[in-house]
């Protein structure tokens, strides 16, 4: 069972190519179209892609000064190597050896220190990564909630739009009525009642319909007639 719990935890691990689909991405649902253009235009997107590059160039700049810190090659000349230049008896100065006194200086800081620096500047990279990660996870949820929001609330607007429309129609008939002596005073006061409070329900309706609207757009950062 331990075994059986592990494979699927395995085969559920996130692809986050498809969390976001690529711009080439054929027969591509208008919710996932949502999301591409929420991904591509929203600064949060930009900002988690820019911390990815900003990690590497961090990285590559603190390797490079820990480099810059290897002392290259020294040397010097004695006295003695020193007139052998100017002396015309070269065998004088040839018993001394050796004639340039080459060195290294390599810190031993150098060797122990950089390995770690190289794992922790990766792991900035990979977190920096993951953040990319993150947020495409936070910009899917909130586009398809956003949009699930919206299509609810234009459902409402249209099913109190429809009621309007026919508490208009009864509101007309009664007066008419109500002109021909044909209805009370009572049912044409409760007619207008009727009409009044669909108009306050309509009103409510298409409020949280343009809401909701504004803040899809707000996400994805165009029209919501463009993407049609």
């Amino acid at each position: 069972m331990l075994v059986v719990v592990v494979l699927k935890c395995v085969a559920q691990q996130i692809d986050y190519n498809k969390i976001v689909l690529p711009a080439n991405a054929q027969n591509v649902s208008f919710e996932e179209k949502l999301v591409q253009l929420a991904w591509n235009n929203n600064p949060e997107s930009r900002m988690a892609k820019e911390g990815v590059d900003v990690a590497i160039g961090e990285s590559k700049v603190a390797l490079r000064s820990r480099w810059s810190q290897f002392m290259g090659v020294s040397g010097n000349l004695n006295e003695f190597n020193i007139k052998a230049f100017t002396n015309s008896d070269q065998n004088q100065g040839n018993l001394f050896f050796p004639r340039y006194n080459v060195y290294v200086q390599l810190p031993i800081s150098l060797l122990v220190v950089t390995p770690h620096e190289k794992k922790v500047a990766q792991a900035r990279i990979n977190t920096a990564e993951q953040r990319v990660n993150l947020t495409k996870l936070e910009i899917r949820a909130r586009v398809l909630r956003l949009y699930s929001d919206y299509k609810k609330a234009e459902l409402v607007w249209i099913i109190r739009k429809q009621s309007m429309d026919d508490e208009e129609s009864a509101y007309l008939l009664v007066e008419q009525k109500f002109k021909n002596g044909d209805a009370s005073i009572e049912e044409y006061t409760r007619a207008q009642k009727n009409r009044n409070d669909q108009r306050i329900q309509l009103a409510f309706a298409e409020n949280e319909f343009v809401k909701a609207k504004i803040n899809i757009e707000e996400v994805i950062g165009v029209r919501l007639e463009e993407v049609y």
